[in-house]
């Protein structure tokens, strides 16, 4: 008996069916890798944030590259990963692997992050206060902080591109100066993920801006 092979508007409705099953799963590992990573970035936030007192017991104020009185840099400079390297050079820090976050798209080396602009980095995942602190300043600053966050509808600025891209959807994780943990969302009255890094019209960032990062 001579069997019918499939015809080629049934071959095209085949293929996209495939295609589109491909592309559901493929969706699927991301918003799980993504759910699975943010228990473990809260682990290397909460760490980071334990090295900073360390450091801060020791020195009397936190890391930094300038003076108290002065605002570090942003996210176009090398801020976040020279405060890094500090951290594992004086031995606050053991295992680089907590400068990496798991949803995202950076790598740990076994050293310290590399000495680079963070939108270059590939070996960072947090941005890190822009304010001088000390021992005296209020705990509910922020220290570290992701260094930005997953916009799906910004995905296509060329600026948010490889490992810019975001780390979680819903928010930014942050750890304060007394090493606790907090999710900030892009809505409220407060501090949300539009002004933790302030932009003026001409994009250029703002001394409003809590860290830096990456503005949504």
């Amino acid at each position: 008996m001579r069997t019918r092979g499939l015809t080629q508007v049934e071959l095209i409705v085949f293929l996209l069916i495939a295609l589109g099953a491909t592309s559901l799963a493929a969706t699927a590992r991301c918003h799980a890798r993504e759910r699975a990573g943010l228990p473990r970035c809260a682990n290397n936030l909460k760490a980071l944030g334990l090295a900073c007192l360390e450091y801060s017991d020791d020195k009397r104020f936190f890391p930094h590259s300038a003076r108290i009185v002065n605002l570090a840099g942003d996210a176009w400079s090398d801020e976040a990963t020279f405060v890094a390297d500090k951290l594992v050079a004086f031995g606050y820090v053991q295992d680089p692997k907590v400068f990496v976050c798991p949803s995202s798209l950076d790598e740990a080396t076994g050293e310290a992050p590399r000495r680079t602009p963070l939108l270059a980095s590939e070996d960072l995942s947090y941005g890190y206060t822009r304010h001088g602190l000390t021992t005296g300043s209020m705990s509910t600053n922020i220290l570290f902080g992701d260094k930005a966050r997953l916009v799906p509808e910004l995905a296509e600025m060329p600026i948010r591109g490889g490992h810019m891209q975001g780390q979680h959807r819903g928010w930014i994780q942050v750890v304060h100066l007394d090493s606790s943990f907090a999710r900030i969302g892009p809505e409220g009255d407060g501090i949300t993920t539009h002004t933790i890094a302030s932009i003026d019209t001409r994009g250029t960032f703002t001394t409003s801006g809590f860290l830096g990062v990456l503005p949504d």
